[in-house]
């Protein structure tokens, strides 16, 4: 498990900075998505009122570099990257410790039954790990696009917690495991059966 939550961390934290300005700009699409009338305003969502801050991704980008610069593109990064690692590294380690377990106080064999239950719990164990940072990242991401944006995600965290309580920190978990499971699942499924279907061993 130490190996695996280690390797998890790793790419998780290279991949999710790599992709940090694509989900920045998502989550920001997503704040005030809503209905445009005929003369191009927003007539539902957080933005009703006024027009769509941007007409699609390639403008989202290009905006948010003419207002912060290159480096407004990895704002949320530090945050972002910190979800993926957590993401990742409970995955892999969950897997691999439920797995073990399995096989050494069950009956079940190294095989796809026993793959599908650890996979099921590593998606409960992901999910409930990430979920405190997916809040607080999106809560920071797009407060770019209000009056009085975060100033960073410490402040982030006070204000939703004492606003909200720790609640808010969990928000979400349902739709999220929802998302997560099927994902988790699959991943581990094929990615053991294939090893096998190659004649090398599941993973120990």
């Amino acid at each position: 498990p130490g190996l695996m939550l280690v390797s998890g961390l790793m790419s998780g934290v290279c991949g999710y900075w790599l992709a940090s300005p694509l989900f920045m700009v998502k989550t920001q699409m997503h704040s005030v998505a809503g209905i445009v009338d005929g003369k191009g305003v927003l007539v539902t969502g957080a933005g009703a009122g006024s027009p769509p801050p941007y007409r699609n991704g390639i403008d989202a980008l290009k905006k948010v570099v003419e207002k912060d610069g290159l480096r407004g593109l990895w704002r949320g990064s530090v945050m972002f990257s910190a979800r993926g690692a957590t993401l990742s590294g409970t995955q892999l380690a969950s897997y691999d410790s439920t797995k073990t377990f399995l096989l050494r106080h069950s009956s079940l064999p190294d095989g796809p039954v026993t793959h599908c239950i650890s996979s099921f719990v590593s998606a409960i164990c992901l999910t409930t790990a990430v979920m405190p940072l997916d809040s607080t990242l999106v809560a920071y991401q797009s407060s770019r696009l209000t009056p009085t944006p975060y100033s960073s995600p410490l402040s982030t965290i006070r204000h939703l917690y004492t606003t909200h309580g720790l609640g808010i920190f969990m928000r979400g978990w349902s739709p999220m495991f929802l998302r997560m499971a099927p994902t988790s699942v699959a991943t581990f499924y094929i990615y053991e059966q294939i090893r096998g279907l190659l004649g090398l061993a599941y993973l120990d």
